[in-house]
Order: C-alpha cells, then sequence, then structure tokens
C-alpha cells in the first residue's frame, strides 16, 4: 500500500491531506527543493530586510513557515467542516511562496500602482521619527521606542530631559527629524545608556508614547503578562523532562478554551495507531516499510522510541 492520497482514500473516503511545498505542485519550479529559509527570499523579504549600507537580511527563522501555518489551519477548519456535512474528504495543496505574497501586498500594490520599489530601511519608518531600537544600561539590553506624532515628539522631550530639541529647527517637524535622523538617534542612543530599559519603559508609557522593553528568550518565561494569561502551559516530557509549552493560539475562546493536555510527540510515538487503527495496516506491512526505512521510530545520534 502507498502513502499517496489516491491510495490513503481507498482506505479511508473521509481523508483529509495537506500538502505545503515551497512552490506548490505545478510549473516549472515544482520540484524545486526548499525550506522557509529559501521561500522568504523568492518572496522578496530579505531584499527589504536590513540596513540601506548592508547587504540584505533575511527575516528571523523560516519566515514563510509561520505564514503558511496559520492559512493551512484555516483551511483545515474548512475541510473538516464540509467534512462532516458531506462525509467526504479532500486534498489541500499549498504553495508557500504564494500564500506568503499575502504579507508582502502592500510593497506589490505600490511597486504595480506607482512603479516604486520598496528600500531597506533598517528600523525607520518613513511616518514616524524617532523608530527604532536603543541600547540601554547593562548587558546588551535594549528599548524600542516609536514617535509617531508631534504631541507624542514633545513630551518625548520633556521625558528625555531636553525640551530643547523640540525647539531646534532640524527636529522641529517630522520631515526635519527625518532628514537629520542620525543625529537625532545619536543624542537619544546617549540618553537611553544611563537608564535601564525597564525604567525608559515606564517613563515613557507613562507619557503616551509607544515603548517596551526588547525581551531576550530568557525574559518572556517572566513576562507578567504572558504569566496572567497563561500562556506557557507546564507537561512532563519524556525525554526532556518538565518543559514550558506555548499553546499556539493567541485567542481564548469562552465556549472552548485553548488546552494542552499532552507534550509534544516523539518522533514515531503514534505510529502504531495511526498505521493500525487509521490506515488499517497489517502487521505484514508495516513490518515491509520497517525494513526499507519508510516508517521508523529512529533519529541517528539523539534518542529511539520504542512502539
Amino acid at each position: 500500500m502507498g502513502f499517496g492520497y489516491e491510495a490513503v482514500r481507498k482506505v479511508r473516503p473521509d481523508i483529509i491531506y495537506l500538502s505545503s511545498s515551497m512552490q506548490g505542485r505545478g510549473g516549472p519550479h515544482s520540484n524545486y527543493a526548499g525550506y522557509g529559509q529559501n521561500a522568504v527570499n523568492l518572496c522578496g523579504f530579505t531584499e527589504v530586510s536590513g540596513w540601506p549600507d548592508r547587504a540584505p537580511t533575511a527575516p528571523y527563522g523560516a519566515y514563510t513557515d509561520y505564514v503558511c501555518a496559520r492559512f493551512n489551519a484555516l483551511a483545515l477548519i474548512a475541510a473538516l467542516e464540509y467534512c462532516r456535512r458531506t462525509g467526504k474528504g479532500q486534498y489541500l495543496e499549498q504553495s508557500q511562496f504564494e500564500t506568503a505574497l499575502h504579507f508582502f501586498s502592500p510593497p506589490i500594490m505600490d511597486y504595480r500602482l506607482n512603479g516604486r520599489i520598496i528600500e531597506r530601511d533598517g528600523n525607520r519608518l518613513p511616518n514616524a521619527a524617532p523608530h527604532g531600537v536603543f541600547q540601554c544600561k547593562g548587558d546588551d539590553y535594549w528599548i524600542a521606542i516609536s514617535v509617531l506624532n508631534e504631541e507624542q515628539w514633545q513630551n518625548f522631550c520633556l521625558v528625555t530631559g531636553n525640551p530643547s530639541w523640540a525647539t531646534q529647527d532640524k527636529f522641529s517637524s517630522l520631515s526635519q527629524r527625518k532628514k537629520n535622523e542620525d543625529e537625532l538617534e545619536k543624542l537619544i542612543s546617549a540618553w537611553t545608556l544611563n537608564y535601564t530599559a525597564e525604567q525608559i519603559e515606564t517613563r515613557l508609557q507613562d507619557a503616551g508614547i509607544p515603548s517596551n522593553v526588547v525581551e531576550k528568550h530568557a525574559d518572556v518565561y517572566q513576562d507578567p503578562q504572558l504569566k496572567q494569561r497563561n500562556y506557557f502551559v507546564p507537561l512532563n516530557h519524556p525525554v526532556m523532562g518538565k518543559q514550558s509549552f506555548e499553546p499556539q493560539s493567541c485567542f481564548i475562546l469562552s465556549k472552548t478554551p485553548r488546552q494542552i493536555n499532552k507534550p509534544s510527540p516523539c518522533l514515531g510515538e503514534h505510529n502504531e495507531y495511526v498505521f493500525k487503527e487509521l490506515l488499517k495496516m497489517s502487521d505484514e506491512e508495516i513490518a515491509e516499510h520497517i525494513i526499507d526505512g519508510s516508517i521508523t521510530t529512529e533519529l541517528p545520534g539523539v534518542f529511539t522510541v520504542s512502539m
């Protein structure tokens, strides 16, 4: 028995198959191998990420993987609802290249309508100044600051103890601050280095200025907001021991609250259930695939899990 959709649907007509590849199952580039790290280059994310005087910088991680998972979840929900109503399964096929372009729509539309090509500009925005991250007191701590209008700019100058900045011609308006942004950022950095990121965050937020500590990975687990919302769930993992798991949901439903009852599975942990219970494969069929390596519970050099 093969594992393709047509073969499996003969056993389970209501099966739902989801295929996600870099460029989809059709077209001249459908056979190109690739990961999310490759797809970000195809989509154009790398070209617009980074600083104008440096080489393009790819977004952190396999960015299109994060984007496409959300689309996949919605597609699967729709397919499950269709199956509930009709008893029929279906095959879902996704191109990460095409899906991720939804998150690049504004630059694409700007080029299509106005002929403009977006360029790298670091952390800066055309409608805000200052707008960026600035180093603070301590070991590699930073604060993100975004001044979006003149009222915030006036308040920012008062909070920093530099009201004269607001009266200088070179900083008197957004357009002037954009022209002199390099100098402005140097002045702000000289101020932020004297305080912790938490101190600056409190002062600026109290003054109505968007700002936030740039947290390190370890800081996230102690974040009071996440703690209050019970974001991390402690569970015992058979290999890693007690771990804090993310619920993989950014929302809470009143009637069906998010829950994590089991830790992430080990490699092949559910093989027996899937192949025997769902696919109705015999022991002989499973043995053949174990011999040829298409079914396995081993990841060389890491750990082994028995069925």
